[in-house]
């Protein structure tokens, strides 16, 4: 589909802001959120997208949580990355996604329903196997750490 151009401008929480298309690149693929535009809770499910930088085209879409919002962190070995922001009965948890074709497995149990958001309004970090966040706002306080050895 047609996606226009990305809006990479901050959207508030407060005093704060967060990106509201966060974004991981390798080589000539790009990698980030397609958010509805009416998104307006936490319940709006949103996809990961994968694009051909040189042609604008989409290579994949994919859903990781039908009832939550994905945010891509990092690209290692061929696969992003990706972290759901979370509710009740779907709380955060990691993703790896294959950079090729979209195929998608969690990594390891989710995180406790106190992070559920958490993931929303953080800086995330992907070093050495482990996902790092610190939260940004006081809606959502919390220290994330993942560890995939």
């Amino acid at each position: 589909g047609s996606y226009g151009t990305l809006d990479m401008e901050p959207i508030t929480a407060g005093n704060e802001g967060h990106s509201m298309l966060p974004v991981v690149v390798s080589g000539n693929t790009m990698v980030t959120r397609n958010l509805p535009k009416n998104a307006n809770a936490s319940r709006t499910p949103d996809d990961l997208v994968a694009f051909d930088l040189t042609s604008g085209k989409e290579l994949w879409s994919k859903n990781l949580v039908n009832v939550s919002q994905s945010i891509p962190i990092a690209i290692q070995n061929g696969n992003v990355i990706a972290i759901v922001t979370g509710v009740y009965e779907a709380p955060p948890q990691v993703f790896q996604v294959s950079l090729r074709n979209g195929a998608a497995k969690a990594l390891g149990p989710p995180y406790s329903r106190a992070l559920i958001e958490t993931p929303n309004f953080s800086q995330l970090y992907w070093q050495g196997g482990h996902v790092y966040g610190a939260a940004l706002t006081n809606i959502g306080k919390g220290f994330l750490l993942y560890d995939l050895n």
